[in-house]
């Protein structure tokens, strides 16, 4: 057996649980200090050969999204690129650490990664890996017709939908805390402030009172919008809120001349697929696989 040599002064020492079997011995593996993708340091790894020339990278973004996904609310993206050669000590790399944030987090969860539907190579290397292809990052479109060409569902009775103040620094970072919640993107305030300035830019929230119901934030320039989030509240789900949020963001994109909004949604998160069709989005294609394993 063979142990992963971690390359000095690069990065942390790979813990005990992630030396792998059968590697070849001049491949070192470490942890680089900047991390890979974006993703922090524990999360990412690299493989240089015995000449220290990098053939492989790869990296973990972790999501918790309770209210997306309860079943399964620990979603991993994984990233990776290497060389054959090492393929499977970077991808035991990345497996092992998601397995250990499963145990930390003490939640179910899926690994999956993007791969592209014309990249053979990636998809049967996974599938040997046990992972599935089942999933897919789906892309729906509606033209933002007039609303009177348009079926159209009404809020739950008793809700308000308001423009959402966006004016200060703290409001804009409460509200895309709102939106990570869900399982949004970890946007930063900066570039909520720059979409601000687009044309195709709406966020609404929907209200019971004090009680928040759900938001929508969309962006994108004058030819095509593009939802970015819509969330809505567990309790409040499957009375077409969510519905009439898309409906209403529709109809400020007309009255700007904004002609399409389009939207994307994983294959398995069918509450959400059926949420675009019932608000009149149309079935555009799959963009790329979503090969999963669950963990």
């Amino acid at each position: 057996m063979h142990s992963v040599k971690a390359a000095p002064h690069e990065g942390n020492r790979l813990p005990a649980p992630l030396i792998m079997k059968g590697v070849i011995p001049s491949m070192n593996i470490y942890q680089p200090v900047r991390g890979v993708d974006g993703a922090p340091n524990e999360n990412s790894f690299a493989i240089t050969d015995n000449m220290g020339v990098e053939i492989g990278e790869g990296a973990l973004h972790v999501h918790v999204q309770k209210k997306m996904y309860p079943d399964r609310p620990l979603q991993i993206e994984m990233t990776m690129r290497a060389h054959p050669v090492a393929q499977d000590t970077l991808f035991g790399a990345l497996y092992a650490r998601a397995e250990q944030i499963r145990g930390e987090l003490d939640m179910d969860g899926r690994l999956f990664i993007r791969c592209a539907l014309e990249d053979t190579e990636c998809r049967e290397y996974f599938l040997r890996m046990g992972f599935d292809d089942t999933d897919g990052d789906e892309l729906f479109y509606v033209a933002t017709s007039s609303p009177q060409n348009r079926r159209r569902d009404y809020y739950p009775t008793g809700t308000q939908s308001i423009e959402t103040d966006l004016r200060t620094n703290i409001r804009r970072e409460e509200f895309l805390s709102d939106l990570q919640s869900f399982g949004g993107e970890a946007h930063a305030p900066q570039w909520l402030q720059a979409r601000m300035q687009e044309p195709g830019f709406v966020a609404r929230s929907l209200y019971h009172g004090d009680e928040l119901v759900g938001h929508i934030l969309v962006v994108g320039n004058q030819n095509e919008a593009m939802i970015d989030m819509v969330c809505i509240e567990p309790k409040w789900r499957r009375r077409g809120a969510g519905t009439a949020l898309a409906q209403e963001t529709m109809d400020v994109l007309h009255s700007r001349g904004v002609p399409y909004l389009v939207a994307r949604a994983p294959r398995r998160n069918m509450k959400a697929m059926r949420m675009l069709q019932r608000a009149g989005f149309e079935w555009a294609r799959t963009d790329c696989f979503l090969l999963g394993r669950d963990l």
